[in-house]
């Protein structure tokens, strides 16, 4: 089985899926840790080895769960490919989505990005904060309607 979490930053995607009893138990994988690993990568790319990694685990154990977590919205790229590599076992994607307030994402995500600062040592660690917050940042203020 394939459920595939999908939310803005901060919408408590991570939250849910290990306060979840069926998915915590899931083989975890997180669109984030590829953006991580890959400075810079496009969310194509990264989309792609996601996707890779889903069909790698499928081919091992068609059986394995797995969660997903992106930000899945109905008919995008990112669910075309999930359904693409589900098919090729027969399997359908669940798909959960987190419809959080904007507001309220852009509130944790900046909280979030305030203690992991204060935990960084060393100016490449701050530097590697920075540019993963701000990406986090950037898709929630492109989203957020404008206020006066």
């Amino acid at each position: 089985m394939i459920t595939a979490v999908g939310g803005y930053p901060g919408s408590g995607k991570t939250t849910f899926i290990k306060a979840d009893e069926r998915l915590s138990k899931f083989v975890f994988l997180d669109i984030y840790d590829v953006y991580k690993a890959y400075p810079g990568i496009h969310y194509v790319d990264a989309m792609t080895y996601l996707s890779s990694q889903v069909l790698q685990l499928l081919k091992m154990d068609p059986n394995k769960n797995i969660v997903v977590e992106a930000k899945f919205t109905p008919g995008n790229y990112q669910c075309a490919m999930l359904e693409t590599v589900a098919g090729l076992f027969d399997l359908i994607v669940e798909y959960i989505y987190m419809d959080t307030p904007l507001q309220v994402c852009f509130e944790r995500v900046q909280k979030d990005y305030a203690e992991e600062l204060s935990k960084a040592k060393t100016k490449e660690e701050k530097h590697e904060i920075d540019r993963y917050f701000t990406a986090r940042l950037d898709i929630l203020r492109r989203d957020m309607p404008y206020h006066l």
